[in-house]
């Protein structure tokens, strides 16, 4: 079970571990309210300690099995977290974020859009 909490671009995720983490984000314009289509993005996803040159403790892609589910014009953006994966993560508190990007043709580069950040909480369950 997750635990979301949101506030201006920041989202802050609980876990306990062993079990399952799934929730959705939809993507809109600011001003307009209207999806913003994601067909062609692709997205990554890292969970790390609190030292920059720490290694990544989770990683989510979106590629086939990776984690993150892109629902190209209907602008979603789905994770899941595998309870085997959550079971394998040590209690505490880090910092992840999920960046977008595709392939912008007229700049001929790939454009990376951080999407949201915030604190990663793995909390110790009860029942085991």
């Amino acid at each position: 079970m997750a635990e979301l909490k949101k506030s201006s671009g920041i989202l802050d995720i609980k876990c306990e571990i062993g079990t399952t983490v799934d929730f959705t984000a939809t993507y809109i314009e600011k001003d307009s309210r209207n999806l913003i289509n994601l067909t062609g993005y692709t997205a990554k996803m890292q969970v790390r300690d609190k030292k920059p040159d720490s290694a990544a403790i989770l990683t989510l892609t979106s590629d086939a099995g990776g984690g993150i589910t892109l629902g190209g014009a209907l602008g979603t953006l789905k994770i899941h977290i595998k309870s085997t994966q959550t079971a394998a993560l040590p209690v505490g508190d880090y910092y992840y974020d999920l960046v977008l990007s595709v392939f912008n043709s007229q700049l001929n580069e790939t454009v990376v859009k951080k999407s949201f950040k915030g604190i990663f909480s793995v909390i110790q369950g009860v029942t085991r």
